[in-house]
């Protein structure tokens, strides 16, 4: 069962704080001339500005979907800066960049007003599709009831009470990390690790979403959810809360966005600079986004 966790790296930049130690004890004991040691190494000034560039600890933050390019990130700047890195529910994400409480965000969007917040990076957009077998009298499926149905709460859904057996990607897939970003923060404990979620009787995991497809042709009474990505011709997809996954306002579309505290700073933008390399959209491909700019 799929936990998120919260994952801290920190890489501390012991040399360059001794260095500044030792420097300080010199100059002041008078163990050295103070001029012959300026004109070896400088004033200092080099030296404080390094260290105050990297002796603070710097936030990166996302979504359970972004943590392959989050920890991307962390590698590739773990020599330069002391870096905290976590994993959360996108609703909390999104308030703790806004509130300054973290310097970098990469989280999936379930708000489309999000994505015009002034900085806002959309790195890219897919969506998930609720389907069912082309028989099934529902058309829609309301958002509530697909976290229901997850959480084991009911066993049928719409306006008929359709019995459901679910069909779902695997657990630690791009498309089961994007229907967890669906529950709401009431499925969080208080240090945000998601609490477990007992699949119902009726739930089957499936390799992937061609074999989803595939067994949804065969039943009646079958609820899968699949990547927009997926052949869908042998089956119908539902709207969500009557939105069609046309619709801008459909609660199954999912961008990824990046937001930055400080988009100014020397660490923000590298980090724009990293997510537009070949190894950043890489990343993001192999994690199942299919529209990666």
């Amino acid at each position: 069962m799929k936990k998120i966790y919260t994952i801290k790296k920190h890489i501390v930049i012991r040399k360059l704080l001794i260095a500044a130690i030792l420097l300080f004890l010199f100059i002041n004991v008078g163990c050295i001339n103070k001029e012959q040691l300026k004109s070896t190494f400088g004033d200092g000034s080099d030296l404080d500005a390094d260290i105050s560039a990297n002796n603070s600890v710097l936030t990166v933050e996302g979504t359970a979907s972004a943590e392959y390019i989050l920890e991307a990130i962390v590698d590739e700047f773990s020599a330069d800066y002391e870096i905290e890195m976590s994993i959360d529910e996108p609703s909390v994400v999104l308030d703790n960049i806004i509130e300054g409480e973290s310097d970098i965000a990469i989280f999936d969007n379930l708000d489309p007003e999000a994505a015009d917040i002034e900085n806002t990076e959309v790195l890219t957009e897919d969506s998930l599709f609720i389907i069912v077998n082309k028989e099934n009298p529902e058309k829609n499926i309301d958002s509530d009831e697909l976290s229901d149905l997850i959480t084991d709460q009911i066993d049928t859904f719409g306006d008929s009470e359709t019995n459901a057996h679910l069909f779902l990607p695997e657990d630690g897939t791009a498309n089961w990390n994007r229907l967890l970003s669906l529950f709401s923060i009431e499925s969080y404990s208080d240090d945000f690790e998601l609490i477990d979620v007992t699949l119902p009787p009726t739930a089957t995991v499936m390799e992937n979403d061609d074999a989803i497809v595939k067994q949804v042709a065969k039943e009646i009474d079958a609820l899968g959810v699949v990547g927009s990505d997926t052949k869908i011709k042998d089956v119908k997809v539902l709207t969500i809360d009557s939105y069609s996954p046309e619709n801008e306002s459909y609660p199954g579309k999912i961008q990824l966005l990046l937001l930055a505290k400080n988009p100014e700073s020397d660490f923000a933008k590298s980090i724009f600079e990293f997510i537009k390399s070949e190894q950043a959209m890489s990343i993001l491909s192999e994690c199942g986004f299919t529209s990666v700019k």
